[in-house]
């Protein structure tokens, strides 16, 4: 075919004029013959494509052959036209500038015609090394590699560029074209410079069939470990297969464990040599020509070969394992396989240095044959199929059945051992030490293998040691539920207003604590709603007041405000209802009454949470329940009565002050309800009721007074505190029937009928109290003043034995007490009849002794009282006397004492206790009897006084009115 235009030819025209033409993708080089022989040589399309160079008769082994190529420019040199080439440009500046060569004006090709090397240069360049023409591979890699070479700095310098560099010139500026040249005059130098080294030539080749004889291997030596899955490790709640918890999120101290690891049934450590290479054969071959020439020609036939022998090898079963956790016993478990634990079998053959006899079988060096073929290929091919492959054999690695190296497969990768079953590394019945304080723990752990089987071995232990990962944690979170109540005395509360949301605690009295272990908790497995008792270590109380274990003093003192151990006590877990008892010396008021369950792995600084220790941080479960502690009064009696016909009812004889020791109580029993021997005579003080012959029909004459006695507990024992009673009245008939709500009248010196309670009644009786004639110690109220010195740390202007000697005086010089609706006890007529003996230490004799009170009294209605129906207006009434028909006459005038209340300053809106109380009443406790005789009574009714009686009958005189 035609050479395409020199100047307009493209790319694909060259190459195609060089190489084509391509048939399927095959290049032909149909005009190779001519372009050699414009080279002068005899060079045929299929020797050129099969690398053959023949002279005569002699074919020489197959090579490659190369065709360099320049692109020209016709340059004018001193009116010359001429073909150049950049050798040729490159060379005319060389002689330039040796003064070889001159042009007119004395300037080089560079200034004269740069864009010459723009041409020549950019057209062709090597992309690798041409030793044949001495030149370089345009490339980094090349230049790099020359520098090491040559240790020329330029190759060095220009291994940044070369991958790249193109050759520039042209700029309507000057100095920038000045400078273009200066780098292509630098580019120029033989000792790195790219255009002179890389630039302007081309080369057209192809890859030949050159197949050297090679008896060289490649040896790649291989190490292995067996493939290691993940190993799995796990602690949980025992049973196996039934856990009760799961750990990861809570499990109580105390409970058992589990340990159990899954491992890799062996490992083993593996070095290979991966032989690769060739087993040539050398062929000598006869055969004719396409020109009838006969031909002798040697060809190498070489067969790839690749196998797999053992350089070393180490095998390892499972010696143990250990896995660690701080709730652990000791912190840690070491596990040892079970006896169903087998090591690993292993099947191995190993041969060294045996290549051609062991490894590669088959094999023929050398071989002389003839073929029936007329060109190389044909030659060739029959060459190929005389050379037989060779037989490959690989060591053999056979562990547990499982192949490794196979010899005829060689080696087969990702070959994993066998898992070992769940029972080999397991142990159970690990407890958990109760006193492991609630957290989170985490777990790690090793296995340990041992070496069973070695050859040619690397490693100098005999061990291997694996970090088990993934193991985990253990939350430890010890559970306790708490729930408090405490029984209310509702009934024997005297408060009249107690505290809402509060139970009611009485001075003096039992009450009961019921306490659950179990409530409600993490819903997490085995939490939940249930009873929590085998986690508890203790159970504490705490009181804000005293209280004592049992049903009185003889029990257990428990001091406020301090935590008590119910074990310490003798209480065990299980016990849920638990009596304590409240001593008089307890302020009233509101409490808190605090109750914890403290779980076994509670520290000394534990924590506690409401009804739950549902936080990790907590150890403990609190319930809380407010109280309120009360007083009380009780015992109301009347002990004498001043009228004369009541005289030898509580006297031994007229006259005397020696008592019988009779008395009119509430009823016949105590505050408690319990049954008093003591109480024969009951209120209220009716006739038939004296049984002193002659006197059994009495009732009381007005105007005389009766005195009564009232005991209270709590701390009452202060100068402001004061009992008060508020009488109110009625009257009956002579049956005691036909009860009516009454006004009375009393007359003065200076006023007449002044209306009891109203604002005219300001009369004020005082009391005298009599010592001897009420039966009274003087040492008692000597004790209450002693006592009461103490506890106020003193009295202003008095020593203690100065007070104890007037403090019982000023009852005796007659003390303020009632108006006829109000009656009000005070300081002086107070003595203390509390506890004196076995008061535990830290608590105030003193304040023990005065925290039961007893109240002296008297109370007397004027012997001129006048009868009324209530709300009758007497106003419009004239000239009355006793024995007007508007006064009430024929019955009786019943005095109740219902309303008895203690107080503070005088103000009872807000009492701390009464008679009858919201929710107890003191009436119906002692047992008080409304249903006597047929009278109309209501509680309180303490005395009926007659009507139409008075003290002013049993005394005569004479005189003027």
């Amino acid at each position: 075919e035609l050479m395409p235009d020199v100047w307009d030819g493209t790319k694909e025209e060259w190459d195609n004029w060089f190489e084509g033409p391509i048939i399927n993708g095959e290049k032909m080089y149909r005009n190779i013959p001519e372009i050699a022989r414009l080279c002068n040589a005899s060079i045929s399309s299929e020797n050129f494509k099969n690398g053959i160079y023949s002279e005569r008769n002699y074919e020489a082994q197959t090579g490659v052959y190369k065709i360099f190529f320049e692109p020209v420019i016709y340059p004018i040199v001193d009116g010359v036209p001429m073909a150049m080439t950049l050798r040729d440009i490159i060379r005319w500046e060389e002689g330039f500038c040796n003064g070889e060569i001159s042009t007119t004006d004395s300037k080089d090709l560079i200034q004269w015609i740069t864009p010459v090397f723009v041409f020549t240069a950019n057209s062709q360049f090597l992309i690798e090394n041409e030793p044949a023409i001495c030149m370089y591979g345009k490339s980094s890699k090349h230049y790099n590699e020359a520098y090491l070479e040559n240790i020329e700095p330029l190759f060095k310098q220009n291994a940044a560029l070369a991958d790249t560099y193109q050759v520039f010139y042209g700029s309507p500026y000057i100095d920038v074209r000045r400078q273009q040249r200066e780098e292509i005059k630098e580019q120029l130098e033989p000792n790195g410079g790219i255009i002179y080294n890389s630039m302007g030539v081309g080369v057209i080749t192809t890859e030949g069939n050159k197949e050297p004889i090679s008896q060289e291997e490649n040896i790649e030596t291989g190490e292995q470990n067996s493939p290691l899955s993940r190993f799995e490790g796990v602690i949980n709640a025992a049973p196996r297969d039934n856990e009760s918890f799961e750990v990861t999120e809570g499990i109580p101290s105390g409970e058992d464990v589990y340990v159990q690891i899954v491992a890799d049934n062996y490992v083993y450590h593996l070095v290979t040599n991966h032989v690769t290479g060739y087993a040539p054969t050398v062929v000598e071959v006869d055969y004719i020509n396409a020109s009838d020439y006969p031909i002798t020609t040697t060809i190498v036939v070489n067969k790839p070969y690749s196998y797999y022998e053992i350089k070393s090898f180490e095998l390892y079963s499972i010696k143990e394992a250990m896995v660690e956790n701080h709730v652990l016993p000791g912190e840690k478990v070491l596990i040892t396989p079970s006896a169903e634990y087998k090591p690993p079998e292993v099947e191995i053959t190993h041969q060294e240095d045996d290549q051609f006899t062991y490894h590669i079988a088959g094999y023929t060096p050398s071989l002389r044959m003839s073929s029936g073929g007329s060109n190389y290929a044909e030659v060739r091919k029959d060459v190929e199929a005389a050379v037989g492959d060779p037989v490959i054999k690989s060591d053999k690695l056979i562990i547990d059945g499982k192949i490794i190296i196979d010899p005829e497969e060689g080696f087969i990768s990702d070959v994993k051992p066998e898992k070992t079953d769940r029972d080999i590394l397991y142990v159970s019945d690990l407890k958990i030490d109760e006193k492991i304080i609630n957290g989170l723990y985490q777990s790690k752990g090793i296995i340990t293998y041992q070496k069973t089987y070695a050859y040619n071995p690397e490693n100098p232990d005999d061990t291997l040691v694996f970090d088990i990962e993934d193991i985990n944690p253990v939350r430890v979170h010890t559970p306790v539920c708490s729930d408090l109540s405490v029984s209310s005395d509702d009934k024997y509360n005297q408060h009249p207003s107690p505290a809402q949301g509060t139970s009611s605690l009485i001075l003096g009295r039992p009450f009961t604590i019921e306490i659950k272990n179990e409530g409600t908790h993490k819903d997490v497995k085995g939490y939940g709603t249930k009873d929590y008792s085998k986690y508890i270590k203790d159970r504490e109380v705490r009181f804000g007041f005293d209280t004592y274990l049992g049903t009185d003093r003889s029990g257990t003192y428990l001091k406020a405000d301090t935590w008590h151990s119910l074990k310490d006590l003798g209480i065990d877990t299980s016990e849920s209802s638990i009596t304590f008892y409240t001593p008089a010396w307890v302020d009233t008021g509101i409490y808190n009454v605090e109750f914890r369950n403290l779980a076994l792995n509670n520290p000394t600084n534990g924590t506690s949470e409401l009804n739950a220790n549902l936080d990790l941080a907590n150890s403990m479960a609190r319930s809380e329940k407010a109280v309120e502690v009360s007083g009380r009064i009780y015992d109301l009696a009347i002990t004498d009565i001043d009228d004369i016909g009541w005289e030898t009812f509580f006297r031994t004889e007229k006259g005397s002050s020696n008592s019988t020791g009779k008395a009119f109580y509430v009823g016949p029993t105590d505050i408690n309800g319990n049954l008093n021997g003591d109480h024969k005579y009951f209120l209220p003080v009716l006739p038939n009721k004296n049984d002193v012959p002659g006197y059994q029909n009495r009732a009381v004459k007005l105007g005389y007074a009766f005195k009564f006695e009232v005991k209270t507990i709590g701390n009452f024992y202060n100068y402001e505190d004061y009992l008060r009673i508020e009488p109110v009245f009625a009257f009956v008939d002579k049956e005691g029937k036909n009860r009516q709500e009454v006004d009375l009248y009393y007359t003065t010196p200076q006023s007449a009928l002044i209306k009891v309670g109203s604002p005219q009644d300001t009369l004020t009786m005082s009391i005298v109290l009599d010592y001897k004639y009420r039966g009274i110690n003087l040492s008692e109220f000597e004790n209450a003043a002693g006592a009461l010195y103490r506890l106020r740390e003193g009295i202003k202007d008095y020593t203690q034995d100065k007070w104890v000697e007037t403090f019982p005086r000023l009852s005796q010089i007659g003390v303020p007490t009632y108006k006829y609706t109000e009656i009000t006890l005070t300081e002086p007529l107070r003595s203390f009849i509390g506890p004196k003996n076995n008061i535990p230490t830290g608590v105030s004799i003193d304040k023990a002794f005065a925290s039961a009170q007893k109240w002296y009294g008297e109370y007397s209605l004027p012997a001129d009282c006048l009868i009324v129906k209530k709300g009758t207006d007497l106003s419009g009434e004239k000239n009355l006397t006793r024995n007007s028909p508007i006064f009430l006459k024929e019955g009786y005038l019943l005095v109740n004492f219902k309303n008895i209340s203690v107080g503070k300053n005088n103000e009872f809106d807000n009492p701390y206790v009464k008679y009858t109380g919201k929710t107890g009443d003191g009436w119906a406790l002692e047992s008080y009897d409304t249903n006597q005789g047929g009278w109309q009574l209501i509680d309180g009714d303490v005395l009926a006084y007659y009507a139409d009686k008075r003290s002013t009958d049993d005394y005569t005189g004479t005189g003027t009115h």
